[in-house]
């Protein structure tokens, strides 16, 4: 533990403690062993049951074990029991979970067993003729609910809690509104600005209300510019809140909206200078504006850009190819979705080679023009090519073999772009 003091333990001690380890693990594999074999001789009996919750208190990630509990479940102990009997049991293998999950919150074999005891909750406890079968089912799913709200309130970005959290308001027997859990996810991210989870459950929510028309779509979107808004001026660092903006932007259909959000983010950068996730969002929106509505104003939009990414490369030199990748090839013709590049130079010219695709893209400074139709590389791949701008080129390796390309020079840079498969 962080601040506390390392005591030197005596020869003694550490050979006590030695022995007590030793004897916990012969324990150990003594249980498993019995375990296991009893699963294997198919014994659904009380003994065994109890044996697995032995075990699985000693070791709760042990999935074959929960896996045999279930069956002794649905095998040995559900089919003599009564529905009220079996809604104990479940009962008890809530609470049981529920301590597990205090010390183990994110073991992801604790909160299977939540799901399969929720699923298995018998009708009851009245009779169909009162009409009250699901009665055990919503005071289960209504106590689910609480519980998880707890164990937000622990911590608030358990990944574990938050899709469960769906899970359990899709299986509800009597909906929860999702304007009662919008709400909810409003508490979470007003108390931390940085809960991405609780942003996303928001991207959710909101695109089923907007999506059934339960809510205004200009008005609410506008009262989600403001809330991120005030995010962003409170932490400009915090990525959750840049993402859930993107996400608010979509495509950029809408110009008016992409000029204003431009203009917030201009004024923040102004007072935060060194900005990394500003920057980054200036470039994004401007590129934006380049692709979805261009004008007369292209050429200053694509100037700042690369100024831009030229203070990122400085500022977050982490990425700094990401920057150039941007800035070199990308910057008007899209957007890139492979961004894991292997890179060689020779003689000014890049081959960049994508390692989820294996594609590869050369880039070829403008003083290489001349050089072509035929340049060779430190590689041994050489392009033989006709006049500028034509599609359909042919690059041949050094072993012989010839691969068809296509590549068009970028009239704003001019530079030769080149895109080719299987190489």
């Amino acid at each position: 533990m962080h601040g506390v003091k390392r005591v030197r333990q005596t020869p003694e001690a550490t050979a006590a403690a030695k022995l007590r380890e030793q004897s916990k693990i012969e324990e150990y594999l003594a249980l498993t062993a019995d375990v296991l074999s009893k699963k294997a001789s198919g014994d659904w009996s009380r003994d065994a049951f109890n044996l697995t919750t032995r075990m699985l208190q000693i070791n709760p990630e042990f999935y074959t074990v929960w896996n045999y509990r279930r069956n002794i479940l649905l095998r040995g102990i559900f089919p003599g029991s009564s529905s009220t009997e079996i809604n104990d049991l479940l009962t008890e293998e809530l609470s049981m979970t529920t301590v597990a999950l205090k010390m183990h919150p994110k073991v992801y074999w604790i909160w299977n067993h939540r799901r399969w005891c929720l699923e298995n909750v018998p009708d009851g406890p009245g009779t169909d003729a009162e009409g009250d079968l699901n009665g055990w089912r919503k005071s289960y799913w209504d106590r689910e609910l609480y519980v998880v709200d707890k164990m937000l309130d622990a911590d608030a970005r358990n990944f574990h809690a938050w899709p469960y959290r769906r899970y359990v308001l899709a299986s509800m027997p009597v909906a929860r509104s999702e304007t009662a859990e919008l709400a909810y996810t409003t508490r979470k991210i007003e108390s931390n600005f940085s809960n991405f989870s609780a942003w996303h459950q928001r991207t959710k929510l909101l695109s089923s209300l907007w999506g059934n028309g339960k809510l205004d779509y200009s008005k609410s979107k506008e009262e989600e510019f403001e809330l991120v808004g005030n995010a962003m001026y409170t932490d400009p660092n915090d990525q959750s809140v840049w993402i859930y903006h993107r996400w608010l932007m979509g495509a950029g259909d809408d110009k008016e909206v992409l000029d204003r959000e431009i203009a917030v983010i201009q004024e923040l950068l102004d007072e935060q200078s060194d900005s990394k996730w500003c920057m980054e969002s200036l470039v994004y929106y401007k590129r934006l504006l380049l692709k979805k509505h261009p004008s007369s104003l292209d050429g200053d939009l694509a100037n700042e850009c690369r100024r831009l990414l030229n203070q990122l490369q400085v500022l977050d030199p982490a990425r700094r190819r990401r920057y150039q990748e941007i800035e070199g090839v990308n910057l008007v013709q899209g957007f890139s979705t492979c961004t894991r590049w292997a890179y060689k130079r020779s003689w000014g010219a890049e081959v960049r080679q994508c390692r989820c695709c294996w594609a590869t893209r050369t880039y070829l400074a403008p003083q290489l023009q001349p050089l072509l139709p035929q340049l060779a590389w430190e590689t041994g791949v050489w392009v033989v090519c006709g006049r500028g701008g034509q599609r359909g080129r042919w690059m041949r390796e050094g072993r012989g073999r010839t691969v068809n390309i296509v590549g068009e020079l970028d009239a704003r840079s001019g530079s030769w772009l080149m895109w080719v498969a299987g190489v």
